[in-house]
């Protein structure tokens, strides 16, 4: 892999930290064991897939080059969960802001050389995070690598 999974969880938490309603950032490796300050975005990777043609035969007129294809979760705390229709005002304006911003982004994404395309989805999601209930979404980023 041209890039390793550290930097492209960091590339992406820098990359989205931009979003303004943003309190803290942490990427894989700053996960902290309680929430604080919120909203918070948690980016950390969650599953990897090479592709299985590409191993013993040419992918398109490039020799036996390997894809894989990264899942990244961007987890976005928006608020305590406490009262459905202001949580859901609360984490709509942060889910407005990052899918501007995964938009936004050019060549390469996320700032990143070395990553080939992605694409996303997110969900709107209650976190059970150390006993407390968080109103919340979940951006899945996968992300090519080749």
């Amino acid at each position: 892999m041209s890039v390793t999974i550290a930097q492209i969880c960091d590339a992406v938490k820098n990359y989205l930290s931009t979003a303004t309603s943003l309190k803290r950032s942490e990427s894989y490796n700053q996960l902290t064991e309680g929430i604080n300050d919120y909203p918070l975005m948690q980016v950390y990777w969650q599953s990897i897939d090479c592709d299985w043609q590409s191993n013993t035969e040419r992918t398109t007129f490039q020799g036996g080059v390997k894809q894989k294809d990264l899942v990244i979760h961007v987890d976005l705390y928006g608020r305590p969960r406490s009262h459905l229709g202001e949580d859901n005002a609360a984490v709509t304006v942060l889910a407005n802001e990052v899918v501007d911003l995964l938009e936004a982004t050019g060549c390469p994404p996320f700032g990143l050389t070395g990553l080939k395309n992605f694409k996303w989805r997110g969900e709107r999601v209650v976190f059970d995070y150390d006993g407390v209930l968080y109103a919340g979404i979940r951006f899945y980023v996968n992300i090519r690598v080749f």
